[in-house]
């Protein structure tokens, strides 16, 4: 519990990098440490964490330089930063600096 918010933590396991798209037809899985983008943004930054809503919503949570404007998407990148897929749409943001 953090300021009357039920936390969960969950491990991840050990990071490995990317290389490249996917195989044809595999699903993208994307972690936490991950290295996103913003469609067409040209910036990147890391995946921080996956968040709940009190509905069950899921978020993913990163620094706001990483993610600016809505509607666009989210892709991950590799190891050395080319796009390898979509994995979400900004939806809303929230800022608390």
């Amino acid at each position: 519990m953090f300021e009357g918010v039920q936390l969960d933590v969950v491990e991840t396991g050990r990071f490995r990098p990317l290389m490249g798209p996917p195989a044809a037809g595999a699903t993208l899985s994307v972690g936490v440490g991950a290295t996103i983008s913003l469609q067409g943004s040209g910036a990147d930054g890391t995946l921080g964490a996956f968040v709940k809503d009190q509905h069950g919503q899921s978020y993913l949570l990163t620094c706001s330089h990483v993610l600016r404007g809505t509607g666009a998407g989210v892709l991950q990148l590799d190891a050395v930063d080319s796009p390898i897929g979509r994995i979400a749409t900004v939806s809303q943001k929230r800022n608390s600096c």
